[in-house]
């Protein structure tokens, strides 16, 4: 088996839901798996820090991705948006001096006759075209319901790490409300009977497409939990958001396997809650017990987090034309004890596949101790693991513990525990 399918088969595997830690993100696309529980699944989502909001935004992302509004948006709504279906309607108008549409000579002769009308005027009936018709109500309906629905998981995880997809979809709806014809089409709240009656029976495939199409957008909107439980079940059961690249997937491995190893092997149990990976701050973990408050976070920034200022900041910002951003390990676990005391441990993740990558990530994961110093106060305990593919290194039994750092291979468990267990004082 390749890194790759190592990986997706363990991060699919029935006995955890490691698979929703991936990002909702451009860096991730749908992909089949495995069915996880119906308990498992339940247990999940019941867990999310977020609740029922997070659940929804996950729900609302693999739903968006695997039932053809893609394909909607962008191969059937152009052809449809140029013979929107429209009816004739007649308009009394006041036109002239030149004659339009059938004059109202009777109208016409009563204006001029109580001087409300110019002689130069005629008041006359116009025949127009209207597209205020059942089908074009419910597709206005659709096209700003999911407008509203991208914008919503945007606003969640951030609308420049929308996966573009997503971003193709709300630009396509948003182009499609400004075509002339549709501008004009009334706002409305719900979609009837009557308008999925007459899209579902258009001659046109784009109106039984939307139709269709709102069907399910009327599902997702269904408040009653069995709807809503039997929705989460059809999506999430056997789906998840696999990492384009192999190296943010072995990041994801990693978290997954630091996340075991400190319920398992540390004996910590279970993760309280999880965290949408792609959201602000929250962590991606929260263990808790009467002893400790462990978080575990997923590429953020010490400072963010932790309010602790590193020193490469401070550097580049005393000089004009440098520029950068704080530092992100990849993981950093944070532990508070019930006497109030706090440890830090940094868990970074390569990738490798030669020798000079690890001797390289290794000077890296030097300068987070440095830069972040303030996090660690023991100076002669593990403060850090450099974590890497089976096979790229061979530990030889001994090790020069006061440099902070170990390098744990892929497969290592009880080194990762043990370095997680002195690192955070467990």
């Amino acid at each position: 088996m390749t890194k790759r399918g190592r990986w997706v088969a363990e991060l699919t595997s029935s006995r955890h839901v490691h698979r929703f830690l991936t990002r909702i993100s451009a860096a991730s696309d749908p992909a089949a798996a495995p069915a996880i529980t119906p308990t498992e699944l339940k247990e999940y989502l019941d867990s999310l820090r977020g609740g029922h909001d997070d659940a929804r935004i996950l729900i609302e992302v693999l739903e968006l991705l695997t039932h053809g509004y893609h394909r909607f948006v962008e191969e059937i709504l152009p052809n449809l948006l140029s013979v929107l279906r429209s009816r004739t309607e007649h308009v009394q108008e006041v036109v002239g001096p030149g004659l339009r549409g059938v004059v109202r000579w009777d109208l016409t002769k009563i204006g001029r006759a109580n001087r409300t009308l110019p002689s130069a005027r005629y008041v006359s009936n116009l025949q127009q075209r209207a597209y205020d018709t059942p089908e074009n109500l419910l597709l206005a309906w659709l096209l700003r319901d999911l407008v509203r629905a991208v914008t919503q998981i945007g606003t969640r995880i951030g609308s420049t790490k929308l996966h573009p997809v997503l971003k193709v979809i709300r630009e396509g709806c948003q182009a499609a409300l400004r075509n002339e014809a549709l501008s004009g089409v009334e706002t409305i709240r719900t979609v009837s009977q009557h308008m999925i009656h007459a899209a579902r029976h258009s001659r046109h495939e784009g109106y039984r497409i939307a139709a269709s199409l709102v069907l399910r957008r009327q599902r997702m909107q269904e408040k009653s939990r069995v709807a809503q439980w039997t929705l989460a079940l059809e999506l999430l059961q056997t789906n998840w958001l696999e990492p384009v690249s192999d190296n943010d997937l072995f990041e994801i491995f990693a978290l997954s396997t630091t996340l075991s190893v400190l319920a398992e092997e540390v004996g910590l149990g279970e993760p309280a809650h999880y965290g949408l990976l792609g959201s602000a701050l929250e962590p991606a973990a929260t263990f808790k017990n009467a002893d400790v408050l462990v978080k575990v976070y997923f590429n953020r920034t010490p400072y963010r987090l932790l309010g602790t200022s590193g020193r490469y900041l401070g550097v580049v910002a005393a000089y004009d034309g440098i520029g950068g951003y704080d530092r992100r390990p990849d993981i950093l676990v944070h532990v508070t004890h019930a006497t109030g005391a706090t440890r830090t441990f940094i868990v970074e993740v390569k990738n490798a596949e030669a020798q000079s990558y690890i001797r390289e990530s290794i000077y890296k994961v030097f300068g987070y101790l440095y830069d972040y110093d303030g996090l660690f106060d023991i100076k002669d305990r593990r403060k850090a693991a450099l974590y890497v593919p089976d096979g790229m290194v061979n530990f030889l039994g001994t090790e020069e513990i006061q440099s902070g750092i170990v390098i744990v291979g892929e497969g290592d468990r009880a080194r990762l525990a043990m370095a997680l267990r002195d690192g955070l004082g467990l």
